[in-house]
C-alpha cells in the first residue's frame, strides 16, 4: 500500500500527511515514528489547541488520528466541530479503556479503535478509509 498521493492537477506525488492528536508523549512518539517509518508525513499535536492551530495553518491533511482524552481541553469542541464539518476527511478516534466515545453524532460515524491497539492496525484502518473513498 503506497502512502503517496497526487494532487488533482497531477503534480508530483507527495507523502500522505497525518495529524496525530495525543497527549501522552510515549503514545504520540510511538505512533508518529511508526507512521514516518512506513512512509507518511506526520504533524504531532499534544492537545486540541495545537491540533486546531495545525489545521488553521492550512496543511492538507489526509487523515487525523486522535485520542479523545487529548481532545478534552478547552479547544476540544472547536476541533471536533472542525472535523464534523469535513466528513470526507478520514478520522480514527482512540477510545480509552473506560469506553469514552464521541458524543457528536457526526463523530460517532468515524472510525474508532480501543486501547491498547497495534500501530499496524491503525495503518491498515487508514488504508481502508482511503480505499473506501
Amino acid at each position: 500500500m503506497d502512502p503517496l498521493v497526487s494532487d488533482e492537477h497531477g503534480a508530483k506525488p507527495r507523502r500522505k500527511l497525518i495529524l496525530i492528536v495525543e497527549g501522552d508523549f510515549l503514545a504520540r512518539w510511538t505512533a508518529a515514528e511508526y507512521l514516518r517509518e512506513t512512509g507518511f508525513d506526520v504533524i504531532e499535536a499534544v492537545n486540541s489547541a495545537e491540533a486546531v492551530a495545525a489545521l488553521r495553518a492550512g496543511s492538507a491533511f489526509d487523515a487525523v488520528f486522535g485520542d479523545l482524552t487529548s481532545m478534552s481541553d478547552i479547544a476540544g469542541p472547536e476541533l471536533l466541530d472542525w472535523l464534523e464539518k469535513r466528513p470526507a476527511l478520514p478520522v480514527i478516534l482512540v477510545a480509552d479503556s473506560s469506553g469514552h466515545s464521541p458524543t457528536q453524532p457526526a463523530m460517532q460515524k468515524r472510525s474508532s479503535i480501543a486501547k491498547p491497539y497495534a500501530m499496524n492496525e491503525v495503518e491498515q484502518r487508514l488504508h481502508a478509509l482511503w480505499d473506501a473513498r
